[in-house]
C-alpha cells in the first residue's frame, strides 16, 4: 500500500477521523478494527504505560467517560 506525504502546520496536535461509514464499511470498524484493539491493547498499554503521551491518552479516556456518564 502506498501512502501520501502531507505537510503539517506545527500547531495541529490531533486529527479527528470519522471512518464508519465514510471512508470504509461499518463492519470494517466492528469486523477488524474492535477485534483487533481487543487483541493488542493490554501488550501496548503494558509497553507503553510509563510514556507520558500514554499516560495523557489514558486520563483523557477516562475524563471522556466520566463526562458521558454525566448525562
Amino acid at each position: 500500500m502506498k501512502m501520501a506525504a502531507i505537510s503539517v502546520p506545527e500547531n495541529v496536535r490531533a486529527f479527528l477521523l470519522d471512518i464508519e461509514g465514510t471512508t470504509t464499511p461499518i463492519t470494517f470498524v466492528k469486523d477488524i478494527l474492535f477485534p483487533y484493539i481487543r487483541e493488542n491493547l493490554e501488550d501496548y498499554l503494558s509497553a507503553h504505560w510509563e510514556e507520558d503521551e500514554c499516560k495523557q491518552d489514558v486520563h483523557l479516556l477516562k475524563k471522556q467517560v466520566n463526562i458521558k456518564t454525566e448525562y
